[in-house]
């Protein structure tokens, strides 16, 4: 996870770098559309949750990455750090819905899916691997 500016978001609205807010990565964004502006999602960190809302997306981030505003980043860690390691899931903290990286074999080293859903990911052929997204 990174940190931004906030102000007027791909949802449509203008935020502040107070807000509890995210921006999920531009390739997410772009599968699910505005279907994702408003939605709850849960960050998790070194024993700390934090419930964020869905307000933007973030043409820089990889596949499954959060750039939150500096509310979001500092209950985590300083500004300083300027990047680091989280796993999140879409809801909220307390009904938390699956969200794992799901690598295709024949591309494993180039491109994942995200997958969401309320069950396990299953893999899409073959041998896969998974871990919460980072």
């Amino acid at each position: 996870m990174t940190y931004y500016d906030a102000g007027l978001g791909a949802c449509g609205n203008t935020n502040t770098n107070s807000d509890l807010i995210v921006a999920v990565s531009a390739s997410l964004f772009d599968v699910l559309g505005n279907g994702l502006c408003g939605q709850k999602l849960c960050i998790s960190m070194g024993g700390k949750q934090l419930e964020v809302m869905i307000q933007d997306k973030c043409p820089g981030c990889s596949m499954g990455s959060l750039d939150g505003t500096p509310a979001v980043f500092q209950h985590f860690a300083n500004l300083d750090v300027g990047r680091m390691s989280t796993s999140w899931s879409l809801g909220p903290c307390q009904s938390q819905t699956a969200v794992s990286r799901v690598a295709s074999p024949s591309v494993a080293s180039k491109t994942s899916t995200t997958v969401i859903s309320k069950a396990t990911p299953k893999p899409l052929g073959g041998a896969c691997r998974k871990k919460l997204v980072q």
